[in-house]
């Protein structure tokens, strides 16, 4: 797990923190082998201190979803991120910005999704934005400003690509 040093618990401020990593020494019997846990272990929560730079108050879902997204992208080969999308697939009922039932960790197909589409620096892209808005107020800002569409339109084509590809 990843802590923000300078985070108000109480007030759930927003703003910039430095922080620090904790780390198991063991990861027998997790979803994928030692090392490649190991791995997208360090890439997620590494993404964490990025992310808390950004915006240590950022909503959670968003948070897990772009830290599971990063373990991807640094560790390509490892695929551990595709544990969570049956938890995905299996709640239709809960939001985008849910965080139960390990949801958010599934949500990380909305942010390949996103980079696949966009290319990889949409990602930053939404972090820099989440520094003055939220979540998919953010996301939708993002898209409006640098990308010629919107939350709505790009969730939908999501949503339709999920259905279409079983």
């Amino acid at each position: 797990y990843t802590v923000p040093e300078e985070y108000n618990w109480l007030t759930h401020s927003h703003g910039s923190s430095y922080s620090y990593i904790v780390v198991r020494n063991n990861y027998n019997n997790f979803y994928s082998p030692q090392t490649g846990s190991m791995q997208v272990t360090a890439a997620h929560e590494f993404f964490h201190v990025i992310q808390f730079y950004y915006d240590c108050g950022e909503q959670g879902w968003w948070m897990e979803t772009t830290a599971t997204w990063m373990e991807d992208e640094v560790y390509d080969n490892v695929n551990d991120y595709l544990q969570y999308i049956p938890y995905w697939f299996a709640n239709p009922h809960l939001s985008l910005t849910s965080t139960s039932n390990n949801h958010e960790y599934g949500n990380c197909i909305f942010a390949k999704f996103l980079s696949e589409k966009k290319g990889t620096g949409i990602i930053k892209d939404i972090w820099e934005e989440m520094v003055s808005a939220d979540g998919i107020t953010a996301i939708n800002n993002v898209l409006k400003k640098k990308y010629a569409t919107n939350f709505e339109s790009i969730f939908s084509d999501f949503v339709v690509a999920n259905y279409l590809n079983g």
